[in-house]
């Protein structure tokens, strides 16, 4: 199947991978939308997640718990450069780990204070 557009082009795709045991070819219209904007949502039906390495648990946990059937995480492997599946599946799931926490300014600037009167002192 080929698809054109005059503004994106065209996309061709192999329906073969895409029917079901009667040769049967479902397309439908999907939603994108950002985690943050997603939040609050109850999605009938299934929903798809793009994870990368910039979401932490808690954007996992809005992005993957917005359906009322499944939801289904794409991991980007071009991410990370080990192409091993287990080294992906660990990487991915210490990312999911992780906590992002606001962090204010002020945070950055003691912090920075600190290591040039550290610098300081070794003089």
């Amino acid at each position: 199947m080929k698809l054109n557009d005059y503004f994106w082009g065209s996309l061709s795709l192999n329906t073969q991978d895409y029917c079901d045991k009667d040769g049967n070819l479902f397309i439908t219209q999907a939603y994108a939308m950002t985690v943050y904007s997603s939040q609050g949502l109850t999605i009938d039906g299934d929903s798809f997640v793009y994870y990368t390495t910039g979401m932490d648990r808690a954007n996992t946990y809005v992005a993957c718990s917005r359906q009322k059937d499944s939801s289904h995480i794409f991991l980007n492997s071009a991410e990370i450069k080990n192409k091993n599946e287990s080294v992906l599946v660990s990487h991915y799931a210490e990312s999911m780990k992780s906590t992002q926490e606001s962090q204010l300014a002020s945070n950055y600037l003691n912090r920075k204070n600190n290591a040039h009167s550290n610098l300081i002192k070794s003089f």
